[in-house]
């Protein structure tokens, strides 16, 4: 179940979605927030939401973001 070094290197989940998560468990602000809303209204509330109800929410492939 090694991994190699370079498969890690490359993000699987959107990273601005992730930081909002992030920062959603670490009770700070989010710096992406703003941008995540202006692609997809409603998507960083969503996610704030699923974590301050204990939920893990599901985060878009990176390629689909």
């Amino acid at each position: 179940m090694n991994v190699a070094p370079t498969a890690l290197t490359d993000p699987k989940v959107d990273t601005c979605e992730l930081e909002v998560m992030l920062s959603a468990a670490a009770l700070t602000d989010s710096q992406c927030a703003a941008e995540l809303d202006k692609r997809e209204p409603g998507r960083a509330a969503f996610i704030q939401r699923q974590i301050r109800e204990g939920m893990r929410p599901l985060l878009r492939p990176v390629h689909q973001a």
